[in-house]
């Protein structure tokens, strides 16, 4: 082979070969960045740890380090990721942004051992089945729906919330004057703020016809320029037993 021969092989071989490299070093890294994923899916305190480097206000703690709170943004809000937070056990509020809801990931939340607050924060039009599955979580006092509306049929499930004392529903687009009267069947309400666009003046009406059970207070608002601020009178207070 002649020495032009030579320089014109290493020059059609040299680019596979930087190819080569750059393939290598790129497929390294895919790995290492999905194996480090999900880990972190697995482990409360690698999540935790993961979603407080990306943003630290998503994550509040006591003086101890303990956590209380968290926030799942959008790329964090997963079925895997919600059966991880399940696994905190001092968690007591949960935000969720969006993201991959469904009514299984949400579900899991029912081993929780102290969540006791759960918001649905601009999650626009929720999946079927994630209100009625946050509905079934045992422990829940306070559920928030802001701008995060679920399949009409669904709201009935909240009269079905055992312990539920605070429900915030607020930029709603679907949320009903029948849905507010079907309220009255929840057997711990105690305070609740509504502003939907699908609420009208009668809503406020069925504060003094019908019987709340335990209500102390409601703030309402519909699209109309209307809203209500209610407050029972001094003898609706909460029945004595009888016995």
């Amino acid at each position: 082979m002649s020495r032009q021969q030579g320089r014109s092989t290493r020059k059609r071989n040299a680019p596979l070969k930087w190819v080569g490299v750059v393939v290598g070093v790129s497929l390294a890294s895919l790995l290492t960045s999905t194996a480090g994923s999900a880990e972190e899916g697995r482990d409360p305190v690698a999540l935790v740890r993961a979603i407080e480097r990306e943003d630290s206000r998503s994550v509040e703690r006591n003086a101890e380090g303990v956590v209380l709170s968290l926030d799942l943004r959008r790329e964090w809000c997963n079925r895997t990721n919600l059966a991880t937070v399940a696994r905190i056990q001092e968690l007591r509020e949960l935000r969720l942004h969006s993201g991959a809801l469904d009514a299984a990931g949400v579900g899991s939340l029912a081993t929780s051992p102290s969540l006791s607050s759960l918001s649905f924060v601009c999650c626009g039009q929720l999946p079927a089945g994630v209100l009625s599955a946050a509905a079934k979580l045992p422990k829940i006092r306070r559920l928030e729906l802001l701008a995060s509306d679920p399949p009409s049929s669904e709201y009935m499930a909240l009269a079905g919330m055992s312990n539920l004392t605070e429900l915030v529903i607020t930029y709603s687009r679907n949320f009903t004057d029948v849905d507010f009267y079907n309220l009255e069947n929840a057997p711990a309400l105690r305070s609740v703020e509504i502003q939907s666009d699908a609420l009208t003046p009668f809503a406020t009406k069925m504060l003094s016809q019908f019987q709340f059970r335990f209500l102390t207070n409601a703030l309402l608002s519909g699209k109309t320029v209307w809203s209500t601020n209610w407050q029972p009178h001094a003898e609706r207070t909460e029945p004595r037993d009888k016995r």
